[in-house]
């Protein structure tokens, strides 16, 4: 049976409890004495142990001749350190000094399974299965239970690492390239030359006797990172050309002005170009030559939001009982 072809121990062993059971059921004369239905849990077991005879035999044939012919066991051999036994079953077992002690005979005597073989990292796997994809140490504890394995702890480790599973748990996500930062973000101006804008909320607010909300408009400053805050009542285009006036009142206008395609920015940005348009050019030329030609553009991207949310982020939290 070629155990490169199976990937679980569980599976090996019922195929070979099936063989068994048809192999017994060959020699039985009368078909009433047949065994059919489902597999036994005995039945299982003799079929693993008969797996581990078959592994034991193919790699330590040269071991096992001297045990049966009661002759020691060669200097060279891997099991020399092991002071290994042969059981009732004739399967190799370590041997030790704890024969007395109350435990499990399994636990005093586990079975020896080859380093290099598919059989022993089927039984690594099936025992990192049950015990719910946990780490070496904890199926090595669980592993030597039942079953001995020369250098274990490199033995686990290289099976676990080759487990397609984890080792696709065990991957860390690759962080993407971030694109180069807007030519604005890197000029040297004045703060809030260049702003970003943005809302946040609604915030609950005691007023009189009852409770009314309230929303925050964010400014940030492409440059430095600085922060202005204006209170505002709505999310309505008046409401946020009141707070650009408060603004620019106490920051200075700036010369440009990012945003998301919000009604109330779209509609802030229409009606100032609308109130431009109404004015007198006569009046619009001394006022540019009063604020030094001082103008600003409104740009509609997307690309400043990652800015406004790590300003609103570092603001303090505003609590939402009454204030």
């Amino acid at each position: 049976m070629d155990l490169s072809r199976y990937s679980s121990f569980i599976k090996v062993c019922r195929i070979t409890a099936y063989v068994l059971r048809f192999i017994q059921n060959c020699r039985i004369k009368l078909k009433s004495q047949a065994k059919t239905g489902p597999m036994e849990v005995q039945e299982i077991e003799e079929a693993k142990l008969m797996r581990i005879k078959s592994v034991q035999r193919e790699a330590y044939s040269p071991e096992i001749l001297n045990i049966e012919a009661g002759k020691p066991i060669g200097i060279k051999s891997l099991l020399i350190s092991l002071t290994s036994v042969w059981d009732e079953s004739q399967i190799l077992r370590v041997g030790g000094r704890i024969g007395g002690a109350a435990i499990p005979y399994n636990v005093k005597h586990p079975i020896i399974i080859p380093l290099d073989h598919q059989f022993s990292c089927l039984v690594i796997l099936d025992c990192h299965k049950r015990l719910n994809h946990e780490g070496t140490s904890h199926v090595q504890n669980e592993l030597r239970l039942m079953y001995w394995i020369p250098h274990t702890g490199s033995t686990v480790r290289r099976v676990l690492h080759d487990f397609s599973l984890c080792k696709r748990r065990r991957i860390k996500p690759q962080p993407p390239l971030m694109a180069s930062l807007p030519k604005d973000r890197l000029q040297v101006v004045p703060p809030f030359t260049k702003v970003g804008v943005d809302y946040f909320g609604p915030i609950t607010v005691k007023c009189s006797r009852k409770q009314e909300k309230r929303y925050v408009c964010l400014f940030t400053c492409m440059v430095t990172r600085a922060v202005h805050l204006e209170v505002v009542k709505s999310m309505e285009t008046d409401s946020f050309i009141n707070a650009l006036r408060r603004f620019v009142a106490r920051r200075g206008p700036p010369s440009d002005i990012y945003s998301d395609n919000g009604t109330n920015f779209l509609g802030a940005d229409r009606e100032l170009k609308q109130s431009l348009q109404e004015w007198n050019k006569s009046q619009i030329a001394d006022l540019a030559l009063q604020s030094s030609g001082c103008t600003s553009l409104w740009w509609y991207m997307g690309a400043f939001c990652p800015v406004v949310q790590e300003s609103s982020q570092s603001c303090p939290s505003w609590p939402s009982g009454d204030r």
